[in-house]
């Protein structure tokens, strides 16, 4: 937490440099071209130095462009990267969950290994995926199986409680797939893909 505070400093204060740098540029720029313009020197003295200082700005200019584009398609790549690792990792996490429960109950061997794959997504999901998944595992934990009834829990109106259902609807927010507009409509269609049967609401 304390890296991700310090690169955004950093990002902030290197973005202030370049805007003080590019303000000084103008600035001194037009300071020039007004002592110019003011001073008794000849018309070939001015237009060289007019030209000079054009050419200046516009390498700066230039540069300023070039450094914000080469840092915004990084940005973008990256996320891109993330968004297909994320997409990976979600599709094998819910395929190795609905395998581990084909006989409708999870032992110590299949909850291993639905820990150590939770632990690998945690390290590119999103906070509210991480603390779902986490609570996700230990009520799997207690009660040896995937599917898990809200009514048995301690609060059903946490926002990270720990249902497949649930599970699942902070994956596809973390994935931005989520209409707004339909969030109802998309949890029940979540619910009625996840649970195992009608009956069962999670």
């Amino acid at each position: 937490m304390a890296d991700s505070e310090n690169k955004r400093t950093n990002k902030i204060r290197k973005h202030f440099t370049i805007i003080v740098l590019c303000a000084a540029v103008v600035v001194t720029s037009a300071v020039l071209l007004h002592v110019m313009f003011s001073a008794d020197v000849s018309n070939l003295t001015i237009e060289i130095l007019a030209a000079v200082v054009a050419v200046v700005m516009v390498v700066v200019s230039v540069a300023v462009t070039l450094h914000f584009q080469v840092e915004y398609e990084a940005e973008k790549e990256f996320k891109t990267e993330v968004f297909k690792e994320k997409l990976q990792k979600y599709y094998e996490l819910l395929s190795t969950f609905s395998q581990v429960d084909d006989d409708n109950h999870i032992d110590e061997e299949e909850l291993n290994e639905m820990k150590n794959l939770s632990r690998s997504v945690a390290l590119i999901a999103k906070p509210d995926v991480v603390i779902t998944l986490a609570n996700f595992i230990q009520e799997v934990e207690k009660k040896k199986q995937l599917y898990i009834d809200e009514k048995d829990l301690s609060d059903v109106t946490n926002p990270h409680r720990g249902t497949f259902r649930n599970l699942v609807i902070q994956m596809r927010t973390d994935l931005e797939v989520v209409d707004l507009e339909k969030r109802e409509a998309v949890r029940d269609a979540v619910r009625r893909l996840v649970d195992p049967t009608n009956e069962q609401a999670n």
